[in-house]
């Protein structure tokens, strides 16, 4: 859950919670989930921390299933996952 506080100045705090682990089985039903409904050369945004998935690089392992689709990525996260994404 992400929540934002904004001030009567403007001024903006996001408070944002790590959410529930997210089982290796569940990644695998929803990177199959995902190749099933993603055409050809579709656009495809990453984005976000993935840190809470049992599947530490899933984001490549996402980009790795779709890759004989001509797929363009958009990779909008940081740290690991967007060290890892890029290689």
């Amino acid at each position: 859950m992400n929540y934002a506080v904004i001030e009567e100045n403007t001024s903006c705090t996001l408070i944002t919670e790590k959410g529930q682990m997210v089982s290796n089985e569940i990644c695998r039903q929803l990177i199959a989930h995902i190749v099933d409904n993603v055409s050809e050369g579709d656009y495809f945004v990453l984005s976000g921390d993935a840190s809470n998935t049992e599947m530490p690089h899933i984001y490549n392992e996402i980009m790795d299933a779709l890759s004989h689709k001509n797929i363009k990525f958009f990779l909008d996260t940081s740290s690991d996952s967007l060290i890892e994404g890029i290689k």
